[in-house]
């Protein structure tokens, strides 16, 4: 039986590790570019680790590395600590993404 959470989504998602770079601003203001990776991806967001404590509603900017060639702008629309040294972040896109890992 699928999960409550597998139920509410409105997309499916894929359990895929992809490198991706991640710029924007923290909680406390500071501006900070940081190396992470997706825990799985769908065709409008992904759900990424995150060592910068971000509000939900702020954007970020985003480059995958060997899935799509550019940046693109995406909003935290979910947060949770993993543990002390980072975050899970649900992120989705803002807009439409070429070349995006799912179609």
């Amino acid at each position: 039986m699928p999960s409550y959470w597998e139920q509410k989504r409105r997309e499916p998602r894929v359990n895929l590790r992809v490198p991706v770079k991640l710029t924007g601003i923290d909680t406390n203001g500071n501006s900070f570019s940081e190396n992470s990776y997706t825990e799985n991806v769908s065709r409008s967001g992904a759900l990424v680790l995150i060592h910068h404590k971000v509000p939900i509603g702020a954007y970020l900017q985003i480059e995958a590395f060997n899935t799509f060639r550019g940046e693109a702008v995406v909003q935290i629309v979910w947060m949770e600590t993993n543990n002390a040294e980072c975050y899970k972040a649900g992120i989705q896109f803002t807009g439409p993404v070429k070349n995006w890992i799912i179609k």
